[in-house]
Order: structure tokens, then C-alpha cells, then sequence
């Protein structure tokens, strides 16, 4: 039992820690929700596609999406017989609310499962190339290792307790169990598909964020040589390579995050604006609920809580691995303002400015169809329109009152 557990969760295991064995306890969540295409093995520093796997993969999805469907449209069907609402009311904007809010996460669950086929290559393009510019630098750290294991495993446990309140939270509901199991299959099922294929993206973006870091390491090698440094030959206690080949690097490290950036996007869009009406709804569901003479009971106040904190933590994690992009990249110019130039080359100072144009030019920052940035700001931006929304929202029914 401990021996398996060991094999697929890196952060239990005790010896050196790795791409392929970081990637195999995210590779297992993939492959049980269809979300991985292709079975993979992995052989010496590559994964070797199993193609035949495809079909029983194909009809799997195909199956998990039918029955999904099913259930949206029975949970939709049970939610409009319900309770007879006369139109135009507080309580009318509620249900409808809840409805679109199913249908937008399924939405959202489906564009996961598209994007996953439509880029079934590129998936293991990437992890080979990711995994083959580790071994082209030198310095392998293992130190940057440990910490990309130690952000990944965060990931996977953040995941563990968000599912454990999901159906915690589900099966302590007093509606009755036929809508216990509407909501495993309508609303549970799909948001743990969106949240694998979310810690799954910031996986590969923590694994770009690991070889920057490992590139500042190598610049910061070059730094300390500065008394034997030339454009030609730059030899360090720990590196065979010139700023021009650590720059080569570089240049590959971004073309993967510009594939990974492509892959996920449409994904990223449709889960970000399921978020947003999230936020909006639930948060209008809270209020409506406080004001109205029914009082809330504990776990619906709770249930709606923790929902509101689940779109939250989305938007966060989208935020935080866009930043942790910018900060390493801004760490390797800091790196290569400190090389020496007094006494050296001009090629070497020529070399120099190349590199940094070049990361002025080719930056860091994931985007969204170029409609803006996954950075630092987009936690802010989405909460800061989300409260104006909602403001607008009780303003409008309030004057309906």
C-alpha cells in the first residue's frame, strides 16, 4: 500500500524528485475523468504515446459526457417543476441564476474535454520538450525541484479537500436523494473535471516557472565568472554554457508557454466567465436569502459560502501561476543587470542587451485571446466587477420591489 502510494504522489516520496513522477499522480486524475487522450508511457526522458488507447478513451468521454447531459437536463427539469414562481421577481432571478449557472459550468466542462482532444499531441509535445530543456541546462537544481514538487503537491491536496466539501456538502442537503444524485452528476462531476484540468495547467506553468528559475541560475553562474567571461567561451565551476546558448534556451522555454497558453485558453475563457456568474449569483442568492422573511438555515448559508470560495480559488489559481511567470522572468533580468561589463568583450555587453530585448519582446505573460493578462491583477479585476455587478443587480430588483 505504501509502495503504490509512493509511485504516485511525489510529495510522500522520499528520493529525488522529477518531471515523470511530479506528473503521475495529475496523469492518474486525467486519465479516470478522460481528460488525458492518449495512455503514455514514459521511457528514459521522453513519453511514448500508446496510440490504440485513443478508442477506449473516445468512448469512455463519450459515455461520461452522455451521462452528464442526462443529468443537466433532468437537474434543469427538476428546478423548473419545482415550485411555481410568477415571473419578473426577486425569486424568479434566483432560479434563473441557478439554471444558467448549471448550464454554464457544463458548458465549461465540455470545453475541458475539447480542448483535451483537439490537443491530444501537444500535450505530450509538451511535457517532452518541457522535460528535455531541464537536461540541456547544466545545473539541474535540486533545490528549484523541490519546490515546483512542493507547489504541485499544494495543488493536489487543495484539490483532495475541495472535493471532500463538495460531497460533504451534497449529502448533508435535506432536498430529498434524488436531488443529492442530480447534483453528483450535474454539478459535482463537472467541477471536478474543471479543477483536474485547472491543476493540471498550473502543473505545466509551475513546470515552465521551474526551468526560468533554472535559467537564473545559470545566468547567475555566468555572473560569478566574471573575470573569465567572453561572448565565446564562458566556463563555470557548474555550466558549459555562453549567455548565447543559455539565451537559446530561453527562447524554447517561451514557445512552451505560448503552446501551453493556446492549449488551455478557450478553457480558461469559459471557466473564467462561469466563475464570474458565479460569484455574481451566489453572492445575489446570499443576499436575497437575508433579506428575505425565510431565513437562511447553516448550510445553505455554508453551502453558498463555500461555492462562492470554489470560483475564487479558480480565479486565483489562473492569477498566481500567470504571476509567478512574470516574477521569474523579471528575476533573470535583475540577474543580467549584475554580470560585470567593466574590463570585458563589447560583444559580451552586446549580448547582453540581446537578451534583455529579448525579454522585453518575448515576455512571460499569459493571455486570453489577447483580451487580458493572467496575472496578479485578475484576482482583483474579476472581484472588483463582480461586487459592481452585484451592486447593480440588488439597485435593479430593489427598484422592481
Amino acid at each position: 500500500m505504501s509502495f503504490g502510494l509512493r509511485n504516485y504522489f511525489p510529495f510522500i516520496r522520499s528520493d529525488k524528485v522529477t518531471f515523470h513522477n511530479i506528473f503521475q499522480p495529475i496523469y492518474l486524475m486525467l486519465s479516470l475523468l478522460g481528460l488525458f487522450p492518449y495512455s503514455v508511457k514514459y521511457n528514459s526522458k521522453s513519453y511514448k504515446i500508446i496510440y490504440r488507447s485513443l478508442y477506449l478513451n473516445v468512448l469512455y468521454v463519450i459515455l461520461l459526457i452522455s451521462i452528464i447531459s442526462v443529468f443537466v437536463v433532468l437537474h434543469v427539469q427538476f428546478i423548473l417543476s419545482y415550485t411555481d414562481i410568477s415571473p419578473f421577481t426577486s425569486t424568479e432571478m434566483t432560479y434563473s441564476n441557478y439554471v444558467l449557472e448549471l448550464l454554464l459550468l457544463f458548458c465549461a466542462c465540455i470545453t475541458a474535454y475539447l480542448c483535451a482532444f483537439k490537443n491530444k499531441y501537444k500535450y505530450v509535445d509538451i511535457l517532452n520538450k518541457l522535460t528535455t530543456f531541464w537536461f540541456e541546462l547544466p545545473r539541474n537544481g535540486y533545490s528549484i525541484m523541490r519546490q515546483l514538487n512542493f507547489h504541485v503537491s499544494v495543488s493536489i491536496t487543495v484539490l483532495f479537500l475541495l472535493l471532500m466539501s463538495l460531497f460533504f456538502l451534497n449529502f448533508t442537503r435535506s432536498e430529498g436523494s434524488w436531488k443529492q444524485i442530480l447534483v453528483v452528476f450535474s454539478f459535482i462531476i463537472p467541477q471536478i473535471a474543471q479543477f483536474v484540468h485547472i491543476v493540471f495547467y498550473c502543473m505545466l506553468i509551475f513546470m515552465v516557472g521551474a526551468l526560468l528559475s533554472n535559467i537564473e541560475d545559470n545566468c547567475r553562474d555566468v555572473a560569478n565568472e566574471k573575470n573569465h567571461f567572453t561572448y565565446s567561451s564562458v566556463k563555470n565551476t557548474s555550466s558549459s554554457l555562453t549567455l548565447k546558448d543559455i539565451e537559446l534556451v530561453y527562447v524554447k522555454v517561451i514557445q512552451v508557454k505560448r503552446d501551453i497558453n493556446e492549449a488551455f485558453q478557450p478553457s480558461i475563457l469559459l471557466t473564467l466567465l462561469q466563475c464570474f456568474h458565479a460569484m455574481v449569483g451566489e453572492s445575489y442568492t446570499l443576499y436575497y436569502g437575508i433579506i428575505s422573511p425565510r431565513s437562511l438555515t447553516l448550510h445553505e448559508l455554508f453551502n453558498t459560502v463555500v461555492w462562492i470560495s470554489y470560483q475564487l480559488t479558480k480565479v486565483f489559481a489562473f492569477a498566481y501561476t500567470g504571476n509567478v511567470l512574470k516574477v521569474k522572468v523579471l528575476k533573470i533580468g535583475q540577474t543580467l543587470h549584475k554580470i560585470p561589463t567593466d574590463r570585458q568583450d563589447i560583444r559580451l555587453n552586446m549580448e547582453i542587451q540581446h537578451f534583455l530585448s529579448l525579454i522585453a519582446h518575448q515576455g512571460p505573460e499569459v493571455t486570453v485571446y489577447g483580451f487580458f493578462f493572467l496575472d496578479a491583477t485578475l484576482f482583483f479585476n474579476v472581484l472588483a466587477s463582480a461586487t459592481m455587478y452585484l451592486i447593480v443587480l440588488v439597485q435593479l430588483t430593489g427598484s422592481d420591489d
